[in-house]
């Protein structure tokens, strides 16, 4: 006579088993098994005894099982985060309870998938670098210094290296992207210095002076020409200083 606890332990373990359990650990499972079809022989005491103990161990299968495929879904949902898995393959292993292959498995696929996004970031920080060199950008000593260690190969074993290389990119794209305003800038302070030249300028007139000097100065280097705008507005601060306390004479 088959009891109504014996019965809600055999639907627990059917329950389990369409979650894996039999790949996860088959003798463990069988053991349990074999302990309720035993006291589905005798009656009484021993057949109780019999049952109590598969409930035992079923307890601890549980818990063992459900840790498991925790451990196991936490390594899918890491993979999947990082746009692994494209085929299904660790999916299928937590469907089929191979819990033990996914954490196993997982973590090397994990470490390839960032090993090559590391590696983009790499192209990205070259990529950028040969813009500033072709541009003639001159980076802070520092930055030139940490864009050229973050294209090296070792780098990408290191860890963290995936955050430090695209933080590193990002910087150097903020020093193109300065660069390049400060020249649009400058293009800007030069044309309007020849907007505001009259029709019959003479060869003396100041504005003219400015204008040429400026377009001088932009034809020769860039770059110079923004490092003297800079100076210019520096100068043009000093105006807008209030004027010094002058000290009071000494009596004779």
């Amino acid at each position: 006579m088959t009891s109504r606890v014996e019965n809600t332990l055999e639907q627990r373990i059917e329950a389990l088993k369409s979650l894996g359990a039999a790949a996860h650990d088959g003798p463990g499972l069988r053991f349990i098994e074999s302990l309720l079809s035993k006291a589905a022989e005798y009656d009484g005491v021993v057949a109780e005894r019999l049952r109590t103990r598969a409930a035992e161990r079923f307890e601890t299968f549980e818990a063992a099982f459900d840790a498991a495929r925790a451990e196991a879904a936490s390594m899918l949902r890491a993979l999947q985060d990082e746009g692994g898995d494209p085929d299904g393959a660790f999916a299928a292993m937590l469907m089929r309870g191979e819990f033990a292959a996914l954490t196993t498995e997982g973590p090397r696929a994990l470490r390839q998938l960032k090993s090559g996004a590391t590696e983009a970031h790499q192209d990205r920080v070259r990529r950028l670098l040969s813009q500033v060199e072709a541009k003639g950008v001159l980076l802070p000593a520092e930055l030139a210094d940490e864009a050229l260690r973050a294209t090296l190969g070792e780098v990408r074993s290191a860890p963290g290296a995936d955050r430090r290389v695209r933080e590193v990119g990002d910087r150097v794209a903020r020093a193109l992207y300065q660069e390049a305003a400060q020249h649009a800038r400058s293009a800007v302070v030069v044309a309007r210095a020849h907007d505001r030249l009259s029709d019959d300028f003479g060869h003396y007139n100041p504005q003219a002076l400015v204008a040429r000097v400026l377009s001088e100065a932009e034809a020769l280097s860039p770059t110079y020409l923004r490092a003297l705008l800079g100076s210019l507005e520096d100068l043009a601060a000093l105006r807008h200083l209030p004027e010094p306390k002058r000290r009071a004479g000494k009596g004779r």
